[in-house]
């Protein structure tokens, strides 16, 4: 893995960014599809829909997930979330 890339993920927690984003209306359907019945549900590839959703800002966790007995280390996650509704 570069480090450049490496460093920017361990380092994650000390970045601030904006984030704006607009879906154009022939997307914006088929995006609403995918988000409301798949992604949310599976707390995976959550994109906002509207602008206004990313408008007060996302949290961002990096989880841990370790092998159950032994502790060890086995996933590392990327977690944001809106927070407006904490999705």
């Amino acid at each position: 893995m570069d480090s450049r890339l490496r460093h920017f993920y361990e380092h994650i927690g000390a970045v601030q960014a904006e984030v704006w984003s607009e879906v154009y209306f022939a997307g914006k359907f088929v995006l609403w599809l995918l988000v409301e019945f798949i992604s949310r549900r599976m707390d995976q590839l959550n994109f906002p829909i509207s602008s206004l959703e990313v408008a007060r800002g996302m949290t961002s966790e990096v989880v841990k997930l370790c092998k159950p007995g032994s502790g060890n280390l086995a996933y590392t996650g990327w977690l944001r979330r809106f927070r407006a509704t904490g999705k």
